[in-house]
């Protein structure tokens, strides 16, 4: 199956916004294939607005989260791992519109052995 974080991702994000609010993501900077302005995150995290008035060409896919956006001025295409989402939550109201991602892209790492038999199933008749 394909992974459930885009999905519930682009449905908060759309919640925030329908609610007036202005969503916002924090990622990991240290993840591998994330692309962000330098100077921009702090402790290993950046936090970004993701609002269509702050982004432009936002795409949320299986890989990760793109989109262009201007840092001091200067336009930049950042890309962020599904790996390195870490939460989303309302710039407005951040205590009660926080949603972690942890447990969703935790699902991106190595599966693990699934304990079910494999092959078609093997039943009796007694």
């Amino acid at each position: 199956m394909t992974p459930k974080a885009p999905y519930v991702l682009s449905a908060l994000l759309r919640w925030i916004e329908d609610n007036g609010y202005t969503p916002m993501v924090v990622a990991c900077v240290d993840e591998t294939g994330i692309r962000v302005p330098k100077g921009h995150a702090r402790d290993g995290f950046i936090t970004l607005n993701l609002s269509q008035s702050a982004v432009q060409g936002l795409s949320i896919n299986d890989e990760g989260v793109a989109f262009a956006a201007r840092f001091g001025g200067r336009h930049f295409d950042v890309h962020l791992p599904l790996a390195s989402l870490s939460v989303v939550f309302a710039r407005e109201d951040p205590e009660a519109s926080a949603v972690s991602l942890v447990p969703l892209v935790s699902e991106l790492e190595e599966p693990q052995d699934d304990p079910r038999p494999k092959g078609p199933p093997n039943l009796k008749i007694v």
